[in-house]
Order: structure tokens, then C-alpha cells, then sequence
């Protein structure tokens, strides 16, 4: 360790507080809190410390001190240390997405249904969140098939009226747009909307049994028949929401299991007393207090839709209650027991099928490195992509696989700065050296080139102007198979094995990866050049639209944002707000992006 850091571990007060170990170019490796920081820092010193630690402290030269006046100023500046530094090696949880929700919006005269991963304060009802994501996608086509409420978000008192769309006719809309329903009616059904999702299904389906039979002594064949299929929907929608607790309570539940190294988590989502949902978190190399703190301080700090209440086996640092305002307690009751217990078993099923598949994926890369002839087994893998039309709007793609696996938070694009017109090979060489340019992401193990020898070369020739060593493979398709290059030649790899399978994804997923960043860049110059046609719309009011479209990301901005914040009259808003649903759907979200490098 460096004397420096020693001397100030000596020196260091015994009072609550907060230290940051840094590397030579002061890039923060740990965070970690204290309530007396010189005993604390002290056991550093000692030789028993984790590996992962060990490893951080030879990394480590600087120390710095944060003094609070309590443990609990300690607690909460940690944690902030953290999400703003992210260091690497702390404990963080992998997957730090948001979850998707089905947001009823209230405020609207006639409400609407919609898919949201931002829960806001704004007056509506969110239900969720589901996980994984198909679950909400797939809820929600069931849910208006049983209650036909609307899906746009179009301000109906501009359109009364007016045609009703293809919804209507699927009977998935009563066409409020229309005036074919009046305001009451409409509001029955989402009131019947609400029962439903706080639990009160099997009511909805006795009422809509007698109104069924009552139809059919009518002798209204076709409407019973109607009624029926309703109380079908219904019926599948419930058969997801699994029941644990009698009592509708809002609850998460988190079990969990451990072994060797291991820390697994399994969060049940209980809204009304259903799971509505699950999430199985893995942790590596850390104790069950480091996992279940990075857990809730990455999946709980910052949501605005937290459960009041968290249950769960593990012991809780009394400050998390404080800070989350969540109570966070152990079962006690025999109910809480049962779902705890549940949560405990998933979790332990989780991990084994993790531990299970990790094998196996170590066997796959171990195979890989002898087959493929590395340096190393190939634990990290980038593979990389261009894509363009005749050398226009061309972009570059990076996506990262570690241990088998895409690693999505770590994919980067590049937009092509440097080369003109139709220059693959220019393209791979700027990508690659603006890659290299960046040294605070890992270093792969193997990259992967979409192509074949040409790309290749060029490749190799930037990674040795950069005095970088790693192995590179190009793969190219062929008109029975998939070719694999290497400096020396093709690689021959039967069809059906694993290596070649773990190949093709990482190639098709920076194909999909670069083609999905091209089409948007595609759709923005559209969108653009459409915006100029338009009436009223000037250099000026065009940047001001182009600049909220940024900050409402990924929101679509509404009318009245365009009148009030871009200075554009209510008539071209409505004309702009038009033709953003044409390009991005009429769900209001566009897809999320990665960072450029």
C-alpha cells in the first residue's frame, strides 16, 4: 500500500465519516463510510482483507477523508459518493433500469391508458411496475380488449367529432374522439378499470355473469356472447396476478440466498395484495449488508413510486428507513412468514440457475479460447458494426458481452465524425481509434468485427499504432454459413456448436445495435427537413422544438409545452405534436439511448 495513504490512515480522526480511495489519475476506486473512520481505515492494514480489496488497494494512490457531524450524515453523503462516482469497486447492481408501468391519466376528461417508465406526482394512477417488460405490453392488450378505453393522447375537446380510428373498429376504443359515448358511460368503464386493478376482479366477473345471463333470456345472443369474451379477458389477466395477501396491501417482499461468493435477491412487487411482478438480482464477491445496500440504494433511492412497506429476512442498517422514508421490517406475521419464505425460495432458485449457467457459460469461453486459438479465454467481447446508406448518416456500433452475456449498459455508438462517402474501412478505423481513446472503459478480451479480412487488417493496424494487445476475429456471412476470419485465415467451426452460436450473437446484436442508432439519426433528418415545410416555422422556432425534444427525452413534448416554451401558436403545435406521433408512435416514449463515445 502507499506510505502516503498509510500515514494518513494513522493520522485519521475517530469520528463519523466518509474515505475515497483514488487511483494515480484521481478516479475514485471505493467509497466507504464510518462511524470512527481511524478504526475503520485501520483494518485496511490488516491481511485478512477480501481479494477484491486487496486488488483496490494496490490499485490505490491517494486517500481522501470526509468528516460528518453524525452516522447518519455519513450514511447519506456515502451514498451519493456512490451513485455520482460509481466506483468500480464498490458493490452496484448491474441492471440499474427503470421498470415499465400502466399509467391511467386521471386529469384527462376522458382518461387514457398508456405505457410509462417515469412515474410522476401528476394526478394519474400508475399500476406496476411489471417485469419483464412483455408482461406490461401483454397486460395491457388484454386490458383493452375487456375495457375499451383510449390509447392516444389527443386533446378531444379540438376534436369532437371527428372519423373514429381502426381501434374503434376492434372494438379496443369507444371512440370518445367521436361523440359516439357520453362522459358517464365512458367513465364506468374505467371505473371498472380501477376495480379490477386494485383487486376487486372477481366482482367485475359476478356482474358481468348476471349481466351474461340476463342477456341470454333477453335473447341478445350477440351481446352476451360479447359479455362472455369480456369475462374471459378478465379472467387471464387475473390468472397472472398470482394472490399472497387476503389483506390489499402495497408491499415489496425481498428473499434472498447466498453461497460461496454469492448474493442473490429476489423482489416481489405486491400491489393490492397481488404480485404484479418479480426482479432477481445477483450479486458477486460481497457480503449480504453490501448487496442488500446496493440494492436498495440503486433500486429504491431515487423512485417515486416506492411501497410503504419493504419485509424482508436480511438485516437492515436502521438508517435505509430514514432515508427511503420505507419501513422496512422482518415477518412476524404468519402471512408476512409465507411470502418472505416465498421470496426466499425464488432466490435460491434464481442463484442456482445463475451458478448453473455461469458453468456452463465458463466451459463455452474456455472451448472458445482453444478453438479460436487466444491469448485468453474471451470474458469480455466487443463487437462492432457500421451502418449507412450509400456513406450517409453512418454510425458505428460497440456492444459488450462479459461472460457470455450482453452487457447492455456498457454498449456505446459512435457517429461517424471524420470519414466521407463510401469508406468502410475508414469507418472501422475511426471507430476503433475513438474506442481506444477512451482508457476508463475495460480493455476486451476478443473483438469482434462484422466483416471480413479487409476490416480486419485495418483493425489491426489501429489496435498496434495504440501498442494495444487483443485478439481480433472478423466474421462474415456466406451463402451456406457464417465465415470466421482470423489474421492467419479462416477458422473452421462446426455449425452447431456454442463458440459459433456465441459468435453470431455478438455479431447480429452490434448489427441491430448499429442499424437501430442509423434509422433514428434517419428519422431526425426527416423530421427535420418535414419541420421546414411547415407554415410558421422558422430557423428560430425550429431550434427551440429540436431543443425540447432533447430535454423532454423520452417523452414527447405536449402541445401546450410547444406553445409555452418554444413560442410556437396553438394551431402549428398542434400540427408539430402530429407529426412527432407519425415518426415515434403514438405512445409518447421513444426508445431510450446509449452513450456515444
Amino acid at each position: 500500500m502507499n506510505e502516503t495513504i498509510i500515514q494518513k490512515i494513522e493520522e485519521a480522526p475517530q469520528s463519523p465519516g466518509v474515505y475515497m480511495f483514488k487511483d494515480e489519475e484521481s478516479n475514485v476506486l471505493y467509497v466507504g463510510k464510518a462511524k470512527n473512520l481511524r478504526n475503520r481505515l485501520r483494518s485496511y492494514l490488516s491481511s485478512n482483507v477480501p481479494h477484491k480489496i486487496s486488488v483496490m488497494l494496490k490499485k490505490a494512490q491517494e486517500l481522501e477523508i470526509i468528516t460528518t457531524d453524525t452516522e447518519l450524515n455519513a450514511f447519506i453523503l456515502e451514498n451519493n459518493l456512490i451513485k455520482t462516482h460509481k466506483p468500480p469497486y464498490n458493490v452496484m447492481l448491474k441492471d440499474d433500469k427503470t421498470y415499465p408501468y400502466i399509467k391511467l391519466a386521471l386529469k384527462d376528461p376522458f382518461p387514457y391508458l398508456e405505457i410509462t417508465r417515469r412515474v410522476e406526482k401528476d394526478g394519474s394512477m400508475y399500476f406496476g411496475p411489471y417485469v419483464p417488460a412483455w408482461a406490461v405490453r401483454e397486460t395491457l392488450k388484454t386490458l383493452t380488449q375487456s375495457f375499451p378505453i383510449r390509447r392516444c393522447k389527443r386533446d378531444l375537446t379540438k376534436v369532437k367529432g371527428q372519423r373514429p380510428c381502426l381501434n374503434h373498429q376492434l372494438k379496443k376504443c369507444l371512440a370518445p374522439c367521436s361523440g359516439e359515448v357520453s362522459r358517464d358511460e365512458y367513465m364506468e368503464v374505467v371505473n371498472e378499470l380501477i376495480s379490477l386493478m386494485e383487486g376487486e376482479g372477481a366482482k367485475i366477473i359476478e356482474k358481468l355473469k348476471r349481466e351474461m345471463h340476463q342477456a341470454a333470456e333477453n335473447l341478445e345472443f350477440e351481446r352476451a356472447a360479447k359479455i362472455r369474451d369480456r369475462i374471459f379477458a378478465i379472467e387471464k389477466i387475473l390468472e397472472r396476478q398470482k394472490v399472497l395477501l387476503e389483506d390489499k396491501l402495497d408491499l415489496d417482499a425481498v428473499g434472498v440466498a447466498t453461497r460461496d461468493d454469492f448474493t442473490a435477491f429476489c423482489v416481489l412487487f405486491i400491489r393490492k395484495g397481488m404480485v404484479v411482478g418479480e426482479k432477481d438480482f445477483v450479486f458477486e464477491e460481497s457480503s449480504v449488508e453490501e448487496a442488500f445496500n446496493a440494492l436498495l440504494r440503486e433500486f429504491y433511492l431515487d423512485s417515486l413510486n416506492n411501497p410503504p412497506l419493504i419485509i424482508t429476512d436480511v438485516e437492515v442498517d436502521p438508517s435505509w428507513t430514514k432515508i427511503l422514508n420505507i419501513q422496512i421490517e422482518k415477518p412476524t406475521s404468519r402471512h408476512f412468514l409465507d411470502v418472505v419464505y416465498f421470496a426466499n425460495t425464488k432466490a435460491k432458485e434464481h442463484l442456482e440457475n445463475y451458478l448453473c449457467e455461469k458453468r456452463e457459460s465458463e466451459e463455452v469461453l474456455e472451448e472458445a479460447k482453444r478453438m479460436l486459438k487466444l491469448k485468453k479465454a474471451p470474458i469480455r467481447i466487443e463487437g462492432y458494426d457500421i451502418s449507412n446508406l450509400f456513406g450517409k448518416e453512418a454510425v458505428g456500433s460497440m456492444v459488450v458481452f462479459e461472460h457470455g452475456r450482453p452487457a447492455k449498459s456498457q454498449y456505446r455508438r459512435f457517429k461517424i465524425r471524420w470519414v466521407e462517402g463510401i469508406d468502410d474501412y475508414g469507418m472501422h478505423r475511426e471507430v476503433m481509434r475513438r474506442r481506444i481513446s477512451h482508457n476508463e472503459w475495460k480493455r476486451p478480451d476478443l473483438i469482434l468485427i462484422d466483416g471480413g479480412l479487409g476490416q480486419l487488417n485495418k483493425i489491426v493496424e489501429v489496435l498496434e499504432e495504440a501498442g494495444w494487445e487483443c485478439d481480433v476475429l472478423a466474421i462474415s456471412k456466406g451463402d451456406a454459413r457464417d465465415h470466421i476470419w482470423s489474421r492467419e485465415g479462416e477458422i473452421n467451426i462446426p455449425q452447431n456448436h456454442p463458440v459459433y452460436f456465441l459468435l453470431q450473437r455478438v455479431r447480429d446484436e452490434s448489427h441491430r445495435f448499429a442499424l437501430a442508432y442509423h434509422r433514428k439519426l434517419r428519422e431526425k433528418e426527416l423530421f427535420e427537413t418535414t419541420l421546414d415545410s411547415i407554415n410558421g416555422i422558422g430557423p428560430v422556432r425550429k431550434a427551440r422544438i429540436l431543443n425540447l425534444l432533447a430535454q423532454t427525452h423520452p417523452q414527447l413534448p405536449k402541445v401546450e409545452d410547444l406553445v409555452q416554451t418554444c413560442g410556437v401558436p396553438p394551431k402549428i403545435a398542434r400540427e408539430v405534436a402530429r407529426l412527432l406521433e407519425e415518426y415515434y408512435g403514438d405512445k409518447g416514449i421513444r426508445k431510450g439511448h446509449r452513450q456515444q463515445g
